[in-house]
């Protein structure tokens, strides 16, 4: 009984565990995209939040212009696009400066970059509105096809 109950404490914090916002140190979609300080939310926006340096950095513009660059640089021979979706300036606890910008990631063709188990909630969720009647196959198989190359790493 004290076994059952270890594995039913331990199984229920790794699955909230897995259901929180993960944090980008690992391989999203296409390649390995790590940046200190970005986390990825889902349905592929990402957010860089950096503080003030107070040596290089120490004002707001300086801060955007150093997450922007970072930005170019996950883009650059991704073959991949970004877009800004909000920018937030404020100070934490200490006072210190710090920016946040929120940002989405999609491939070339438009695809969000996604993580396979979004990609896999995404076709089911396709598949149950094929099933109603709701998409027709043609429609169906066009949005399927970015969401299988994610799943198969093509």
């Amino acid at each position: 009984m004290k076994n059952l109950f270890v594995m039913l404490v331990l199984f229920g914090s790794l699955s909230s565990y897995a259901q929180q916002k993960t944090n980008i140190h690992q391989d999203i979609a296409l390649g390995k995209v790590s940046v200190q300080g970005m986390t990825y939310l889902g349905d592929g926006i990402f957010v860089i939040k950096k503080k003030s340096d107070n040596f290089i950095c120490k004002d707001f513009n300086c801060i955007e212009r150093k997450i922007k660059e970072q930005i170019r640089n996950i883009v650059f021979g991704r073959r991949l696009k970004s877009k800004i979706l909000n920018q937030k300036y404020d100070f934490d606890s200490k006072l210190e400066r710090f920016v946040e910008i929120s940002f989405s990631l999609s491939t070339k063709d438009g695809t969000a970059l996604i993580d396979k188990n979004e990609a896999k909630e995404k076709v089911l969720e396709l598949k149950e509105f094929l099933d109603l009647g709701l998409i027709t196959k043609e429609e169906f198989d066009a949005k399927v096809n970015p969401l299988k190359r994610i799943l198969l790493g093509n």
